[in-house]
């Protein structure tokens, strides 16, 4: 990527960092989104939305960030990626959960047009 993105918790704002370090602009973004965890993934911004519990991912179009998909997931995300080398697949750092204690390391597939995700 170009740029480095930020998210502010108390003033519900996205950021986008330029290179330049001292330029950074807040990017329209849906306000009822809670990010969690964000990475870009080729040229699709991925967001856990901790408040609906789902993985919203977004394209960077003429300026601001455009919906493409969104899935529900039974797990709190602390932190997500793609595994390098494995094109269509997203590992999460997840939460303790009920039945099971402490965090665990899950991956997931995910198909082109449709976001499905499963163990």
């Amino acid at each position: 990527g170009q740029a480095l993105w930020s998210y502010d918790a108390a003033n519900k704002s996205l950021y986008r960092h330029d290179e330049d370090e001292g330029v950074f602009k807040a990017v329209l973004f849906d306000p009822s989104v809670i990010p969690t965890a964000m990475q870009w993934i080729g040229e699709r911004l991925w967001i856990f939305d901790s408040k609906g519990a789902q993985v919203r991912v977004y394209e960077w179009k003429n300026g601001t960030l455009a919906p493409v998909l969104s899935q529900t997931l039974g797990e709190s995300v602390i932190a997500l990626t793609r595994e390098a080398g494995a094109s269509r697949e997203l590992l999460i750092l997840a939460g303790p959960k009920a039945e099971r204690q402490g965090g665990a390391l899950i991956r997931y597939r995910y198909g082109r047009r449709l976001l499905s995700l499963f163990r």
